[in-house]
């Protein structure tokens, strides 16, 4: 008999770490590791000043991700592990836990507000400017934290949608993966369907295994293993597995309860994009003949509705990349978020992140990621990152970003190293 879920937009209060919190992790750093949250001590130079550190890494939550926080103070270790020091390989873990949330995202319109006269000036308010243009320095925002997720996530279990949710850290409603995306991995049993409908304008989705077919208002088609499509928002969506489907799903309702606008108008309508298309047409570039000299090996998924960004999406976009055997892509940056997805990866595969270059382009203190078939991570925007793959077989990467919006804003600034 088929079972159907739906799924809708889940907005919970966030916040930030008690000072308790605070000095509980800080005590993990400096002594043993602490195995009620699962912290992961790094190496330090001075022990005596923890907090002004760079390198500082922490465990936020016991789960099956980690998320790390660098500081800018001192210098780190050459090579840092993204799954613990001196460690190359995913560890799996258990399920994220809930943590406490102090605070929400400030309102100014609340009730009691409204209903005086004077509302205007009870809600203004004046900054002096060299201590608050700045806010992530001030303190006053997160940052977008590095973080990666495990296949184990939706390797088995129910019909559901898992939500690879950073809203508590990075302190606005979730579901949130970035600051205006959400990333999320789909598991449909067979004979199973699951009913998709965020508040958002754009939702993309590839499909990691099984097959089923797509159903939106009057729109329908088929999907298989390795095809992307995109979905328009404003109009639910139900994905039937004919076979137990897994997919990997990224839409921007953080963006729009951030503006909160809701009443979403399409802006395209749904489109397929059939894994033989695609890898055909990554394969043509693939085998250009100064394709090893470019910075990525890699082809845009684009819609006709949005010729000047050339994006998946007027606010998503996606790429289909391949990482060759026993190569090295410089590193590049962009201020989009990525959400990279490994579509197929081994160990010797592995990406560094860092936030700045040396003279001779290198990334100076990276931190590595070694890839693994079916994992995720986040790439801060700004960071530079470098693909390596040192085995025998090609590898294959699908980052999806915010950079249609970016690019129409004209703020993406991606930028290229130039090596020796």
């Amino acid at each position: 008999m088929k079972r159907s879920i739906r799924v809708r937009n889940q907005t919970s209060a966030v916040g930030t770490i008690s000072a308790r919190q605070h000095n509980l992790v800080e005590h993990c750093l400096l002594a043993e590791p602490w195995p009620m949250m699962n912290c992961i001590a790094a190496r330090h130079e001075q022990p005596a000043a923890p907090r002004n550190r760079r390198g500082t890494v922490f465990l936020l939550r016991k789960g099956d991700f980690d998320v790390r926080h660098f500081r800018r103070q001192r210098p780190a270790p050459k090579v840092r592990s993204a799954f613990g020091c001196g460690s190359s390989q995913m560890e799996p873990r258990e399920a994220p836990s809930k943590l406490k949330r102090s605070k929400t995202m400030l309102t100014r319109t609340s009730p009691a507000l409204l209903t005086k006269p004077n509302v205007a000036t009870e809600d203004a308010q004046y900054f002096e400017y060299t201590s608050s243009a700045n806010p992530i320095g001030a303190k006053l925002i997160s940052r977008v934290p590095f973080c990666s997720f495990s296949p184990s996530l939706y390797a088995d279990g129910a019909t559901r949608v898992v939500p690879l949710d950073l809203s508590a850290e990075l302190g606005c409603p979730g579901p949130a993966t970035g600051p205006g995306l959400s990333a999320n991995f789909l598991r449909i049993n067979a004979g199973d369907a699951l009913t998709l409908d965020p508040n958002a304008t754009s939702q993309v989705c590839y499909v990691i295994s099984g097959a089923g077919s797509v159903q939106q208002s009057e729109t329908s088609f088929p999907f298989s293993m390795g095809d992307f499509f995109t979905l328009p928002g404003g109009h639910a969506t139900v994905l039937s597995a004919a076979a137990t489907a897994t997919l990997y799903y990224v839409n921007d309702a953080p963006l729009l309860t951030y503006l909160g606008t809701t009443g979403v108008h399409a802006r395209f309508a749904p489109t397929r994009y059939p894994a033989a298309e695609a890898q055909a047409a990554l394969r043509a570039v693939a085998e250009q003949a100064n394709a090893g000299r470019r910075n990525r090996i890699s082809v845009l998924m684009g819609n006709t509705n949005f010729p000047h960004t050339r994006t998946v999406t007027h606010v998503l976009w996606a790429m289909f990349g391949i990482v060759p055997p026993n190569s090295v892509q410089k590193p590049h940056r962009h201020q989009s978020i990525a959400l990279d997805f490994i579509a197929s990866g081994k160990l010797g595969v592995y990406t560094l992140v860092g936030t700045e270059l040396d003279r001779d382009g290198n990334i100076v203190n990276p931190t590595r990621v070694d890839w693994k078939t079916g994992m995720a991570f986040v790439t801060p925007p700004g960071h530079w990152h470098a693909h390596f793959n040192e085995t025998n077989e090609n590898a294959y990467v699908i980052p999806i970003q915010d950079a249609g919006l970016q690019t129409y804003l004209r703020t993406l600034d991606i930028r290229f190293a130039h090596q020796g």
